[in-house]
């Protein structure tokens, strides 16, 4: 089963749509792949407030706006990556 659970605030974001294509295909193709028949996949996409962090404005004279950080969680229950593999990733 896979699922898809938006709990983003915001519906606008900027992104390399091209590098963020490939890392949701190799999280997917991952979980997918180590993951049983009958197992369960789940990404959830939501953001994260960065108090004090703000987007670089054009000069000085323009505000400054909060920044929001968006986070993709993929979670399955799949066999894992072994312990010793860790530190390569």
């Amino acid at each position: 089963q896979l699922t898809f659970y938006n709990e983003a605030q915001h519906h606008l974001y900027w992104f390399d749509s091209e590098k963020l294509n490939k890392i949701i295909n190799n999280l997917l193709f991952n979980a997918l792949k180590f993951t049983k028949a009958g197992g369960e996949i789940s990404l959830t996409l939501n953001t994260t407030s960065t108090e004090g962090l703000t987007q670089p404005a054009a000069d000085d004279n323009e505000p400054r706006f909060p920044v929001d950080r968006v986070r993709l969680t993929v979670h399955d229950t799949g066999s894992g990556i072994p312990a010793h593999k860790l530190a390569h990733i």
